[in-house]
């Protein structure tokens, strides 16, 4: 600390456990990807490109969407710890965590907990396939790396526990991925 620094009360700050950081990217020719490290911390939501043929929608006022301020003490009601998963879910996770360790990017327990919270979270929001659904698409497909030399192989397998079907999201990335054959990552495919 500098002597007559006027920022120093501020140095330290104690922040709630209701606080979150959220932040955008641009991912285009200009940027670089995420790395691993990073993706291993985030959650990464994407958004469609514009349907440039209809006119830009009216902004929803938050107030319409029934968006309501709560306080720190609802907000931790409706959260659920991993161990609230089912545990299918949890059998779900090793069994992906296998194919994506040969690509280098197994899970580990900050993700797999990360997701199973999630997944808990939302139980009386989403059914759990749909919750499991959005957390795989956030959380563990932007994890591969498909130029990998063992991806096709492992893309198989994880297309297999991941099908289209029953994982709309995560499943149509993942099939992207493959399709690819290397040539494309997960930022490139959106």
């Amino acid at each position: 600390t500098r002597a007559g620094d006027p920022y120093a009360p501020w140095r330290h700050l104690p922040l709630g456990d209701n606080l979150r950081f959220v932040g955008t990217v641009n991912v285009d020719e200009t940027t670089h990807f995420f790395s691993p490290k990073v993706i291993d911390r985030t959650q990464v939501v994407t958004f469609g490109a514009p349907d440039l043929s209809r006119p830009p929608a009216r902004a929803a006022k938050a107030r319409d969407l029934g968006v309501r301020s709560v306080d720190a003490a609802t907000y931790r009601s409706w959260l659920r710890g991993p161990e609230a998963a089912d545990p299918a879910v949890h059998g779900l996770l090793v069994e992906l965590d296998r194919p994506l360790r040969e690509l280098r990017c197994g899970l580990g327990f900050r993700v797999r907990d990360r997701i199973l919270a999630y997944v808990a979270s939302a139980a009386d929001l989403l059914p759990a396939d749909a919750a499991l659904d959005f957390a795989l698409a956030q959380n563990v497909v932007p994890r591969i790396r498909a130029a990998h030399t063992a991806a096709g192989e492992a893309l198989d397998r994880l297309c297999a526990f991941v099908p289209r079907e029953r994982f709309p999201r995560a499943g149509a990335l993942l099939q992207a991925l493959r399709e690819s054959e290397g040539a494309h990552e997960f930022f490139q495919l959106l």
